[in-house]
C-alpha cells in the first residue's frame, strides 16, 4: 500500500487494509511498529496471515509472572520491617530498615529485568509493548511508589487487563496499590479531600485537558475517599468515605469512584482521548484531523471501549499502513534496545549496569517517567548525549561479557539466568553474527537492507557499504560495519 494518509477518504481511514494491499512490506511494518523487530521467517508468516490474523497470532494472552526468588523477596522485606518495628534499639532498627531498603531496590531491579526479558522474547514482545503504551498513560514512578510488590502488581495487572473494556480497566487501576501511592489516593479523606487522582483521571487517563471543570474534579475526588493501603493490600474504609451527594458532569448522586468512572465514559471526549494517545505512541506524532479521531472513537465506543478492539482497529487500519506513516518515527530507547536484542536473538543481561542504566543514559529510565504525563518522545529522544549512549549500547551488543571483573553476586545472577528455560545469549559472537549476515558483501548488504533498516536508504548508501566490505570481508570488518549501521541515523527510525 503506497498511499499517504491524507489521500485515504475519512470514512475509509479506519477500515481494514484490503488483502490485495497487504504484502511483505506491510507485514514488516506491523511487526516493527506493533512489536519491536521483524525477522525473515516472521515476516513470511505475517504476510501469509494477513492483518486481522496477525493481531490474533501475535497478541496472545501472557501474564507477567515473577520468578519465585523475586516473590520471596516481598516477604523478606516485610519481615525485616516488622523486626525493625519490634526492636527498641535504634541502631538495630536502622540496620533492619537499611537492609530492607537495599533488598527493595535490588528487587525493583529484578522486576525491571523480568519486564525487559518479557519484551525481548518475540512471543510476548507485542503484549509487552502494548503494556508499555498503557503505562505511558497510567503513569507511576518507582521512586515514589518504592514498594517492589506494588510495582510487580501494577505490571501484572497491565498484562492481565490490557484487553478488557477500558472503563473496567480504569476501575481496576484506581485500586492498584502503586497508583494509590503515586497519586496520593491514600491521603484522600472526607474531611480533607486530595484531588491528585481525580485530576489525572480526567485529564490524563480518560478525557484530556479542557473536557471537565474544576468543580468536576473537586466532586470526583470526594468519590475516591476512603481508599487505603494496609499490609501491602488495597482496603476501603467506610468511615473515611464521603457518602454525601456529589455532582459530576451535572449529574447528582451518592457517587462512588466506580460511579464516577461510568459518568466520565458518558462524556464524548472519553471516546477520543485514548485512541489519540495510541496514534501518538504507535503511528504518528503529526496531528490527525478531528473528524478522523472522532470516527475512530465512535467505532471504539460501539465495541464497548474494549482495549483489544482499539488495538485491532488501529493495527489493521488503512491509516496504519499509510506511506507517510512509515520510516519517520524516532525509536524510543526501549524500542531501540529491545529491537536490537530481538534482531540478534539475545536477551537482556540481568545486571543493572548492562541494561536499565544504559536505558536511563539514553533518556528512558524504566519504571520512572519524568512526570505524570509520561514520556515526551519524538525528537526529545535525540541529543548529543543520548545519541552517544545509543552508540555505546550498540557496540556493547558485540562486546565480551567481562566475567573476570564481576563480583560473586553478579556472577551468580548471570549463571541463574543461563540456567533458565528458553534462555538466550547475552552478546553476539562473531560466528553467530556471520551465520546471520552471511560472509559475502552481497549477503551482508541484503541483511542490512532487509533486517536492520526499516527506512529505505538510497542505493548509494548500500554501494558505500559494499565498497567498504570489499570482495572478501573479514568477520571483524562485518562486525564493525553492523555496529556502524546500528549507530546510524537510519537505524534510529522505524
Amino acid at each position: 500500500m503506497n498511499v499517504p494518509l491524507s489521500h485515504i477518504p475519512t470514512l475509509a481511514v479506519w477500515e481494514t487494509i484490503h488483502r490485495d494491499d497487504w504484502g511483505p512490506v506491510e507485514a514488516r511494518h506491523f511487526l516493527e511498529r506493533a512489536g519491536f523487530a521483524a525477522q525473515p521467517d516472521t515476516i513470511e508468516e505475517a504476510t501469509d496471515l494477513g492483518p486481522e490474523a496477525c493481531c490474533e497470532r501475535f497478541f496472545t494472552p501472557s501474564p507477567f509472572l515473577q520468578p519465585p526468588w523475586v516473590v520471596e523477596k516481598f516477604t523478606e522485606i516485610q519481615d525485616l520491617r516488622q523486626q525493625a518495628r519490634k526492636t527498641k534499639d535504634k541502631e538495630e532498627r536502622s540496620e533492619f530498615y537499611r537492609e530492607a531498603n537495599q533488598i527493595s531496590r535490588q528487587t525493583i531491579d529484578d522486576i525491571e529485568h523480568e519486564w525487559l526479558l518479557r519484551a525481548s522474547r518475540p512471543e510476548t514482545g507485542f503484549s509487552a509493548k502494548w503494556e508499555l503504551f498503557l503505562s505511558d498513560v497510567w503513569v507511576i514512578g518507582k521512586r515514589t511508589v518504592r514498594e517492589p510488590e506494588w510495582i510487580a502488581s501494577y505490571w501484572k495487572a497491565l498484562s492481565e487487563k490490557s484487553s478488557e473494556p477500558y472503563p473496567e480497566f480504569c476501575k481496576a487501576f484506581s485500586r492498584e496499590p502503586a497508583m494509590i501511592r503515586y497519586l496520593d489516593v491514600d491521603k484522600n479523606s472526607k474531611n480533607k479531600p486530595n484531588e491528585n487522582f481525580a485530576r489525572e483521571l480526567l485529564e490524563l487517563f480518560i478525557l484530556g485537558e479542557g473536557n471537565y471543570t474544576e468543580f468536576d474534579i473537586k466532586e470526583a475526588a470526594r468519590a475516591f475517599t476512603g481508599r487505603r493501603l494496609q499490609n501491602q493490600q488495597y482496603r476501603e474504609y467506610p468511615k473515611q468515605f464521603d457518602d454525601g451527594t456529589k455532582t459530576v458532569f451535572s449529574r447528582t448522586g451518592q457517587w462512588t469512584g466506580d460511579n464516577v468512572i461510568d459518568l466520565i465514559f458518558q462524556q464524548p471526549a472519553s471516546r477520543t482521548f485514548l485512541p489519540s494517545e495510541a496514534i501518538r505512541f504507535y503511528l504518528t506524532r503529526e496531528p490527525i484531523t478531528a473528524d478522523r479521531i472522532k470516527l475512530l472513537g465512535d467505532l471504539w465506543a460501539e465495541e464497548d471501549f474494549r482495549l483489544d478492539a482499539l488495538r485491532r482497529r488501529l493495527f489493521t487500519s488503512r491509516a496504519f499502513y499509510a506511506s507517510d506513516c512509515r520510516g519517520n518515527r524516532i525509536k524510543s530507547p526501549i524500542e531501540f534496545y529491545i529491537g536490537t536484542l530481538q534482531r540478534f536473538g539475545l536477551q537482556p543481561i540481568p545486571l543493572r549496569q548492562y541494561s536499565t542504566r544504559p536505558l536511563a543514559e539514553m533518556g528512558q529510565e524504566l519504571f520512572e517517567p519524568p512526570n505524570v504525563r509520561g514520556w515526551i518522545g519524538g525528537e526529545a529522544w535525540i541529543n548529543a548525549g543520548k545519541l552517544a549512549a545509543r552508540r555505546q549500547a550498540a557496540a556493547e551488543v558485540f562486546a565480551t561479557l567481562p566475567m573476570n571483573r564481576m563480583n560473586a553476586d553478579d556472577k551468580r545472577r548471570i549463571e541463574m539466568e543461563r540456567e533458565r528455560d528458553n534462555s538466550a545469549p547475552f552478546r553476539v559472537k562473531e560466528d553467530e553474527l556471520l551465520s546471520l549476515t552471511g560472509t559475502t558483501a552481497p549477503e551482508v548488504v541484503e541483511f542490512i537492507r532487509n533486517q536492520l533498516l526499516t527506512v529505505t536508504a538510497n542505493e548509494s548508501f548500500y554501494q558505500e557499504i559494499s565498497n567498504y566490505l570489499g570482495k572478501n570481508p573479514s568477520g571483524e570488518t562485518i562486525e564493525d560495519l553492523v555496529i556502524t549501521v546500528l549507530q546510524s541515523p537510519q537505524y534510529q527510525l522505524s
